[in-house]
C-alpha cells in the first residue's frame, strides 16, 4: 500500500518531463528554432523562443515537483460537478409570463 502513493509523481513526471525535455531541445538548437520561427512569420523570434523555452522547462519541472497542486482538487469537483446540477436556472431563464 506505500507504493500507491508514487502514483501522482509518476504522472506528474509523465506529463511534466515531455515538455522540460522538448525546452531543452529547443535550448540546445537555438539557430534552426529560432529560423523557424522567424519562417512563421512570428515577430521577434528571440523573444519568442526565450519565452517558449522558459515556459516549457520551468513549467515542465514545476509540474514535476508539484509545485502548487493542491489548489487543483476543489476546482476539479466543481467543475465535475455542474453537469450533474438540476436545470432550474435554464427553466427559469426561458419561462415566458
Amino acid at each position: 500500500m506505500k507504493a500507491i502513493r508514487y502514483i501522482p509523481f509518476v504522472g506528474r513526471l509523465m506529463i511534466g518531463l515531455p515538455f522540460a525535455l522538448s525546452g531543452l531541445g529547443k535550448l540546445a538548437a537555438i539557430g534552426p528554432t529560432t529560423e523557424m520561427i522567424r519562417t512563421a512569420g512570428l515577430p521577434l523570434p528571440p523573444l519568442a523562443l526565450a519565452l517558449t523555452i522558459a515556459m516549457e522547462v520551468g513549467g515542465g519541472l514545476l509540474l514535476v515537483v508539484g509545485f502548487r497542486t493542491l489548489v487543483w482538487p476543489p476546482l476539479r469537483s466543481h467543475f465535475f460537478r455542474w453537469p450533474l446540477r438540476p436545470p432550474s436556472t435554464a427553466i427559469l431563464l426561458t419561462r415566458t409570463r
